[in-house]
């Protein structure tokens, strides 16, 4: 049984942008192995799960597994969780605790523990008190980065926000804290 990629990201709400046109997810596991690559999803898997398999499937091997997390500081936070350059997911919050929050949510999804948190460093305070709130969370590295020229045009789908977080987790940066 073979299934078009798109009505199943469509399913679960995830965009296609990244993802080859005509593309097919082969499910049937009595398949000959040696002919398909089986990728096993399931009806309840959640959309960021499902995307985050799909990019690594498709991509080639001894990619970079890495999930990056993009943080834009500010009255407004954006996050953005980007994986294999492609984006699995954004958000918009108002508090550092529903970031927190949001993330853990995010990061159990994932089932990876290969995570790089990417701060940006445009509202110093805040930055800081970002940076030592996501050491204390997770056990991850955490860079400080220049967010200069972050700030571009809202788009139908995202805030000016979210499209910051994107750049700012595809930088590089300067380590932070205990993962010197």
């Amino acid at each position: 049984m073979s299934l078009d990629l798109t009505n199943i990201l469509i399913k679960h709400k995830v965009t296609t942008n990244d993802i080859p046109d005509g593309a097919k997810i082969l499910t049937d596991s009595s398949l000959d192995s040696e002919r398909y690559t089986i990728l096993p999803i399931h009806k309840n898997m959640a959309g960021i799960e499902l995307k985050q398999r799909i990019v690594a499937f498709l991509s080639a091997e001894g990619a970079d597994i890495r999930i990056y997390v993009g943080i834009d500081p500010g009255v407004h936070i954006g996050v953005a969780i980007i994986h294999m350059h492609s984006i699995l997911n954004t958000t918009l919050v108002l508090s550092l605790a529903d970031m927190i929050r949001w993330l853990k949510q995010q990061i159990i999804l994932l089932r990876n523990n290969d995570i790089l948190f990417r701060v940006g460093d445009g509202v110093k305070y805040q930055s800081l008190q970002i940076l030592e709130r996501l050491e204390r969370e997770f056990d991850a590295p955490v860079e400080l980065v220049d967010e200069s020229y972050t700030s571009i045009k809202q788009t139908n789908t995202r805030t000016i926000h979210e499209q910051a977080a994107i750049i700012i987790a595809q930088r590089q940066g300067n380590l932070y804290g205990d993962h010197l």
